[in-house]
């Protein structure tokens, strides 16, 4: 069930816009003061009159929670008009939060008169705070209705629409855009769980994001990679949080694996202590995976933790590493070999930054869905998705190589499943005891080769893609996959341009980092291995002549790169 609650003061437009929105989401439409006056069995003027505004406010609060609670018994969407005084209830506030999403609609106090005027007439008999008030009366009563309550308004909007001068139609076509990422993926996980929002223009509603998890409004440590930075995602991000109250504090580190080292984690540390970061204090990762995993590793050791949020800008951080609560750093002798489990409070995937991506970004995050697409399960369709898609809206990246833009509200819908998918999986095992290890598919190759090309060369997705192809070959032999499905899953595979394995990047290279791999167990080589298409085996022991095999199989597979362009990044 998600519940859409309309704030604002009378005459905002909240019956209106929400009798059209709920009619475009198909959702039950609520209009919280003609509930309460059928409770109360008279109206409202009669409530205010004879019991007064506090009893009236009780109702008001006993109301709200009613709709919900029907709404959720039912299973059904509700969209919730409420009372422009309605968020002076500290118990409403806390409700809306809790179930839902806010929004407010905000027009200027001239024209709520004007429209007040036209709706209630002159007298506004039902409208006890405009009672007997002239136009200049209630412009008056308006700006002084909107400075008390604003604040709270505020407070609990998770989105805020200008309403003026506006055709409803207008406004609730800005709502439905918005609402494309809603409701959020929820991560049951982390000492209480966290909301990953993917919606497009996310970065400017950071601020609102990091209240609505709860963290109050003061100093953050914003940890940005360099190459982030030159495309002006910084601004934004900044824009987004100062919008919210909060003061950002900006750290620099180096974009991709070179910012994923012990010594650029006790940099940022240090860069904690010197911003004066108290235990409180968020700590915000804004780039790539590799930027999630340190300032992730840093918010965790960090005067022994303190809150993260995480802003994913690359495909592959949105849909995938910002997810899970794993934060790590590369050692020399492999990827990930040092880290901790820290949840993050937030994660806010904004698919409209990944239109600054470059090819190799682009499909090194590509790479990472089609895992996805292969461990998913068949109901959830992720796997014809991927198909049509590759062959689509996503040629831009997969089949030219070019930095074009390809379909945002595809690359919304791509990141969400994927985001469900792992959130999923997380949520029934946070600490890789068991279920989470099904992550793992094509990444016992994927990392090794990665480890052996000393980080960096070769892209994680294009790793991936490379262990994926090893794993079908190994599914294959352990008698766990038909001959015909693992050639139908290599055809999509093939779909993606990947480099070969670099020439430069030995064998003996490659096996030894999969010897150190953190998977092994007593000495013996676990491989994540499919019977199918969303029905994967966990911890098959693979004995090393049968990986250096594998291996073999890659390379085979292997292809001349094709020219990339756009801006280089991480």
């Amino acid at each position: 069930m998600t519940a859409i609650y309309l704030v604002g003061l009378m005459g905002s437009g909240k019956s209106t816009v929400g009798r059209r929105l709920a009619n475009a989401l198909a959702a039950r439409f609520v209009d919280a003061d003609e509930a309460l006056v059928a409770t109360a069995g008279k109206p409202i003027a009669r409530v205010f009159a004879e019991d007064g505004e506090a009893a009236f406010r009780a109702l008001e609060e006993r109301t709200v929670a009613a709709i919900v609670d029907s709404a959720r018994a039912a299973g059904v969407d509700v969209v919730v008009a409420l009372g422009g005084g309605a968020v002076l209830s500290a118990a409403t506030r806390r409700r809306l939060g809790q179930t839902g999403f806010t929004l407010w609609l905000r027009a200027p106090p001239d024209e709520l008169a004007r429209r007040t005027m036209t709706e209630f007439g002159a007298g506004a008999e039902e409208r006890p705070l405009l009672s007997g008030l002239g136009r200049e009366g209630r412009i008056a009563r308006f700006d002084e209705l909107l400075r008390a309550r604003g604040p709270l308004y505020e407070a609990v909007a998770d989105l805020v629409v200008d309403t003026g001068g506006r055709e409803a139609g207008a406004v609730v076509g800005q709502v439905l855009e918005w609402l494309e990422a809603v409701p959020p993926v929820r991560v049951e996980a982390g000492g209480g769980g966290y909301d990953v929002f993917v919606e497009r223009g996310g970065l400017g509603r950071l601020g609102r994001r990091l209240r609505r998890a709860g963290l109050a409004p003061g100093p953050v440590g914003l940890v940005v990679e360099r190459a982030v930075e030159e495309i002006g995602l910084l601004e934004r991000a900044v824009a987004g949080l100062e919008a919210g109250g909060y003061r950002p504090s900006v750290l620099r580190v180096p974009s991709g694996e070179e910012g994923k080292t012990l010594a650029q984690v006790g940099a940022l540390c240090e860069g904690f202590a010197a911003a004066r970061l108290e235990r409180g204090t968020p700590v915000v990762g804004l780039g790539g995976g590799a930027l999630g995993d340190a300032a992730g590793f840093a918010a965790a050791v960090y005067l022994r933790g303190v809150p993260l949020v995480l802003a994913p800008t690359t495909l592959l951080a949105q849909v995938d590493a910002a997810i899970g609560g794993k934060t790590a750093a590369n050692l020399p002798a492999g990827k990930n070999l040092v880290g901790a489990f820290h949840a993050p409070r937030v994660v806010v995937a904004d698919p409209d930054v990944l239109a600054t991506l470059p090819a190799r970004e682009a499909r090194s995050g590509l790479g990472e869905v089609l895992k996805y697409a292969l461990i998913a399960p068949p109901a959830d369709g992720l796997l014809g998705v991927v198909d049509d898609a590759l062959a689509d809206a996503l040629a831009p990246w997969a089949e030219r190589g070019e930095a074009a833009a390809p379909d945002a509200r595809l690359l919304a819908d791509l990141v969400r499943r994927c985001a469900r998918i792992k959130a999923d999986v997380v949520s029934r095992d946070e600490r890789e005891a068991g279920p989470r290890k099904v992550l793992n598919l094509g990444h016992t190759i994927g990392h090794a080769i990665e480890a052996a090309a000393g980080y960096g060369p070769v892209a994680h997705g294009d790793a991936v893609v490379h262990g994926l192809y090893g794993a079908l070959w190994l599914s294959e032999r352990e008698g766990l996959l038909a001959a015909s499905a693992r050639a139908g899953l290599e055809a999509l595979l093939d779909r993606l341009p990947v480099p070969p394995v670099p020439a430069s990047v030995a064998d003996e290279a490659v096996l030894a980092a999969i010897v150190h791999d953190k998977k092994v167990r007593d000495g013996k080589l676990l491989f994540v291995l499919l019977r199918g298409p969303g029905d994967p085996v966990l911890d098959v022991e693979v004995s090393l002549d049968e990986a250096a095999a594998a291996l073999a199989c890659v390379r085979a597979r292997g292809r001349e790169p094709e020219r990339e362009r756009g801006r280089a990044r991480a």
